[in-house]
């Protein structure tokens, strides 16, 4: 499969647009100013790691939500990748 093919752009704007968040990460204390930001979470791992293939750039780790859903059981893993600053303009230029 090309990872970089137009319907793969297509397919990664559509996870964006119902799994990410497009915004602005403010500044951090003592540092400079605040820088546009590109976050896909969710609990596919290769979900993530496919837009990852497509759109390099990002920093993509695990986290584990604290708490127990109301059934008690744990919440589920979710996937994380960040594209901030240059990669996520670059980013979202491309799509």
């Amino acid at each position: 499969m090309r990872q970089k093919g137009r319907y793969s752009w297509a397919w990664l704007a559509g996870i964006l647009e119902g799994e990410g968040y497009i915004g602005w990460q403010a500044k951090q204390r003592g540092g400079r100013a605040g820088v546009p930001r590109v976050t896909l979470q969710m609990c596919d791992q290769d979900i993530v790691q496919r837009a990852r293939a497509i759109a390099p750039g990002s920093s993509t780790f695990a986290y584990q939500p604290k708490g127990e859903k109301k059934n008690g059981g744990p919440f589920k893993l979710t996937w994380i990748a960040n594209w901030k600053g240059k990669n996520a303009v670059a980013l979202l230029g491309r799509l």
